[in-house]
């Protein structure tokens, strides 16, 4: 209200109720017109609301499935790499497995290897011992490089393993 009280003005004087009926027609009316303005406002800010409300909760569920999206994105990732690992270790056991085949055939190699140097000296030294006696000498060398011959097949086998 204004500085003027219902009480300062004489009730008597119809001039006086006039201008204080006029005052305050034009306070109801700006009080009025305020509160129109107040509601319009807070309808405007209502549906400001409710529009951001709803923006939130669509980038809400936005948010969710991506992060699902991203979870099992990760999990198949972890997959991946369980498997990887698992593969890496049969290959590791692989090359071991490998290794002692190879460590194994290599001996064998060896071995042959051995046996065809001696065979070669024996060979040798039946050439030498019988070269007095030409069909004796023919028999053992055509054994000998038998023996010679299959063991070079055995080898060659072996390597191409």
């Amino acid at each position: 209200m204004s500085s003027k009280d219902s009480a300062e003005f004489d009730e008597s004087n119809p001039e006086e109720i006039k201008e204080e009926f006029k005052r305050l027609k034009a306070l109801l009316k700006s009080e009025a017109t305020k509160n129109t303005k107040l509601a319009t406002d807070l309808e405007q800010f209502r549906a400001l609301y409710e529009r951001e409300h709803r923006k939130y909760q669509q980038v809400s569920r936005d948010y969710e499935v991506e992060m699902e999206k991203r979870d099992r994105q990760l999990e198949k990732r972890e997959q991946e790499i369980f498997e990887l690992e698992e593969h890496r270790q049969r290959l590791l056991t692989n090359n071991e497995n490998v290794k002692s085949e190879v460590a194994a055939l290599n001996q064998q190699n060896r071995s042959l290897t051995e046996k065809l140097c001696s065979v070669q000296k024996q060979l040798l030294e039946e050439r030498n011992k019988s070269l007095p006696n030409p069909v004796g000498n023919e028999t053992a060398l055509f054994e000998a490089e038998n023996k010679v011959e299959e063991l070079k097949a055995t080898i060659a086998s072996m390597k191409a393993e």
